[in-house]
């Protein structure tokens, strides 16, 4: 979220409250600090929001279904799962780059504000599942998925501490190519799924 020198005050407290929420973590962030971070009065904060819950659950819904409609966009020039679950992972790779808190607020800070959002509407997790189920037997989907997640969340806390120095090696990791053809997948055991 940049901001400009005409951004609302809505905005403001939005940018400042995600910044604070990233490196506090929601709980230990308050009105006050976030109200302080935007050069506003803490009762400014309340003709906007609620309460600091409503200001965290709205960044999140709002965000997670905008991040959901990039990764569908960017899944739509894809000719096979395959192809389109590495554009989705490409794109969240490239947005923990460029969208640093915003990555990190959606998918590492720990909170549960996706029960929030409707199981019929489109989410992250959601086109990732959707790409996978087009991949692999439907028992396997759910495992597939946690471990994309898992690996996707792992790398980049990775990058973030310094561990590693690139995201860009790790879309083959986080889809090997046992993921090619629907064929392959379906002869998988237990034994080989744990090395995916």
């Amino acid at each position: 979220m940049s901001l400009t020198a005409g951004s609302s005050t809505r905005e403001k407290l939005c940018a400042c409250a995600l910044r604070l929420f990233v490196a506090r973590g929601v709980d230990a962030t308050t009105t006050r600090e976030i109200a302080a971070a935007a050069e506003v009065a803490e009762g400014t904060l309340y003709r906007h929001f609620t309460s600091k819950d409503e200001l965290a659950v709205d960044l999140f819904v709002r965000n997670w279904l905008a991040f959901a409609t990039y990764m569908d966009r960017a899944a739509s020039r894809g000719q096979s799962a395959r192809t389109r679950l590495e554009a989705m992972v490409s794109w969240l790779l490239i947005a923990a780059e460029r969208q640093s808190d915003l990555f990190d607020y959606l998918f590492l800070v720990p909170h549960n504000y996706a029960t929030q959002v409707a199981r019929d509407v489109m989410t992250p997790t959601s086109l990732l599942r959707r790409e996978l189920s087009d991949m692999l037997p439907p028992s396997e989907v759910e495992l597939h998925a946690a471990h994309l997640l898992g690996g996707l969340r792992g790398i980049v806390t990775a990058y973030r501490d310094g561990r590693v120095n690139s995201l860009a090696s790790a879309l083959s990791l986080l889809v090997p190519q046992r993921f090619s053809h629907t064929n392959e997948c379906n002869s998988l055991t237990p034994a080989t799924v744990a090395t995916i």
